[in-house]
């Protein structure tokens, strides 16, 4: 019945269409509270008269509870008899759902471990102050008997367990003073609750007490001993010495501000954990890569088992990042928990990449790591960090990469995440000590360099000047930087200009690094190559230079070593270093490939540097 509605998680008391009814004297309401907290089961009448007096049931006993059950149908008015029915022999108590708010209590508990399960810890936490707010004293006060006293032991102790619950989860959204309070009382009334203890010294440690957290574990630990002879348990003990350490992961993430909670009973006001989502935005004319977005999809089928790594490398310009940023957009919803991104300036203007601990201070600030519980050491940084990812189904990409150092302490730590590395290097220490699986990425084809300029000037103008987007693709190397920046100048640049007349400016010899500048050092194609060219050591970058005198990109380690009037084994160093930088292209052992806009730079930059007789020294 919805229109009368029951408590027990108090007074047992009850009311019809909002008015309260008087139910009689204590024994006739232990009767209805013995119905009431059986929630939908029957009581016979022998377990009725044992429910209220136990071994001392009068004579009368009987009789009593039939009048009882009398007189409270009477009071539950017209429909009592339907609330009360008579079932084989004894009686059974059927109200709707939401008529009790032991009933209703369950049901938010149940909701809100359902909610924790879900790594929500603030819908938990509300649905938790939900349940807790519908006690309004001690459960079943004033009614009589020995299953009611049983009773409030059992719901008392469900009610402290239900707190214990709602205080982990304050916890774990970084409320560490307003937790702390709250526990004090709690294990003043409670001192030998070993979990009480726990939560309290965790609460105290997040807000940086770490001496109180430490003397309220000593305190426990004398009372436990003096009055139960027992030392305490292991997860009581483990936290202590976890806090004695120092550890950094001992909380988990927490909101950038400790938030204010309010009354006990709310904590709707709590914000959420972050889900970050730091991708860069996706590339509106992406064309090609059909091969490589379906092995990065297969490798993320795998992170159920382990942490996957793909490093996607080759030369500046072929679109490394382009394909990373691309696939993650598509893939995203397969990364529930978010995904990371950063750049780490590997090859750039400044020359100086970013360091690790920059980058691990921004991820752990996405991952809503509350500023003082950030360790100072780098090391433990990490380890935190990698504590936050624990669990988490994340895509992690770390973009333009110096080297495998650089990127080694921002790898996950757990099953679940995928990470994306770019870089120019071939990360080979990334590949052999860590498992990462090598996706070296090649020029566009013909027909996807095509797709592409179609895309950037349209399919009119490109099928009016089909000879010379040949000729542009020719002359761009099929490289995808070269290729987006001559569709700029087409458009943007010289957009009443022919295609002919941007093809004829790039067929120049001494002229096709100028016509890749559009102004814009991070899009000009002769700076971008720079980063690379100036971390070589001295005698790669002299044969770099030279490589641009051979009649073609075709290129053995005999002609280089004939250019460098070198022998052929002092040859192969400088070669090798130059593949390692994906500034040549290793072919099969001994050969080696050049692409055209490639070779434009090292001419260019072997008329600044080099005169007389080219050798090695």
């Amino acid at each position: 019945m919805t229109d009368i509605t029951f408590t027990v998680l108090g007074a047992v008391r009850a009311w019809s269409d909002g008015v309260e009814l008087d139910l009689g004297y204590p024994q006739q309401r232990a009767v209805l509270a013995a119905l009431l907290v059986r929630g939908g089961a029957s009581a016979t009448l022998e377990e009725l008269v044992d429910d209220i007096w136990g071994a001392d049931a009068p004579h009368s006993s009987a009789r009593q509870i039939r009048t009882y059950i009398y007189r409270l149908r009477k009071i539950l008015g017209a429909r009592g008899r339907q609330c009360i029915r008579s079932i084989g022999g004894g009686y059974l108590l059927e109200s709707g759902p939401e008529s009790s708010d032991l009933f209703r209590f369950t049901q938010l508990v149940t909701q809100a471990r359902e909610s924790h399960r879900a790594s929500d810890a603030m819908s938990a936490t509300a649905r938790y102050a939900d349940a807790l707010a519908l006690w309004t004293g001690t459960a079943l006060a004033g009614i009589p008997g020995p299953y009611a006293a049983t009773q409030r032991i059992r719901l008392t102790e469900l009610q402290l367990v239900t707190e214990e619950e709602r205080l982990a989860c304050t916890l774990e959204l970084g409320a560490y003073n307003q937790a702390a309070a709250e526990l004090s009382a709690f294990v003043a009334s409670h001192p030998l609750r070993e979990r009480l203890c726990e939560l309290k010294m965790l609460a105290l440690y997040g807000a940086g007490r770490q001496a109180e957290a430490l003397e309220s574990f000593y305190t426990t630990s004398r009372r436990l001993r003096s009055e139960l002879g027992v030392a305490p348990g292991r997860a009581l003990s483990t936290v202590h010495q976890r806090i004695l350490d120092n550890d950094p992961m001992l909380l988990c993430a927490a909101p950038a501000a400790a938030p204010t909670l309010g009354p006990t009973r709310s904590a709707r006001t709590v914000p959420p954990t972050p889900k970050p989502a730091q991708l860069p935005a996706d590339l509106p004319h992406f064309v090609g890569r059909t091969a490589e977005q379906t092995a990065i999809t297969a490798l993320a089928g795998k992170t159920e088992r382990t942490v996957v790594i793909s490093t996607i490398t080759g030369p500046a310009g072929v679109g490394k990042t382009a394909l990373a940023v691309h696939w993650s957009h598509k893939a995203a919803r397969l990364f529930p928990d978010g995904q990371l991104h950063v750049n780490l300036q590997g090859f750039g203007p400044t020359g100086t990449p970013l360091e690790p601990a920059a980058a691990i201070r921004g991820f752990l600030d996405a991952l809503g790591a509350h500023p003082e519980r950030i360790p100072a050491e780098f090391e433990n940084q990490v380890r935190f960090y990698r504590s936050l990812l624990a669990g988490r189904r994340m895509l992690v990409v770390l973009d333009n990469a110096r080297d495998s150092g650089q990127v080694r302490p921002l790898l996950p730590g757990t099953a679940g995440c995928l990470v994306l590395v770019t870089s120019r290097d071939r990360l080979p220490g990334l590949i052999a000590l860590d498992g990462a699986c090598s996706l070296p990425l090649d020029l566009l084809s013909e027909a996807e360099s095509r797709e592409l300029l179609t895309l950037r000037l349209g399919a009119e103008r490109v099928a009016a000047e089909h000879e010379a987007v040949e000729e542009l693709i020719a002359l761009c190397a099929r490289l995808p930087l070269a290729l987006n920046v001559t569709a700029s100048r087409a458009t943007a640049v010289r957009p009443v200009s022919s295609l002919a007349s941007l093809a004829a400016e790039l067929r120049e010899p001494h002229g096709r690094m100028a016509a890749l500048d559009v102004g814009d050092a991070l899009a000009d194609v002769r700076t971008v190559f720079s980063w690379s060219y100036r971390l070589l050591g001295e005698e790669a970058a002299r044969m770099f230079r030279l490589l641009g005198l051979h009649p073609s990109g075709d290129i053995t380690a005999s002609s280089a070593a004939a250019l460098a009037s070198c022998g052929h084994d002092q040859a192969q160093a400088p070669l090798e270093a130059l593949a390692r930088a994906h500034l040549l292209t290793g072919v099969v052992p001994g050969r080696y490939s050049l692409h055209s806009v490639l070779r434009a730079y090292a001419v260019e930059l072997s008329r600044i540097h080099d005169s007389g007789t080219p050798h090695l020294s």
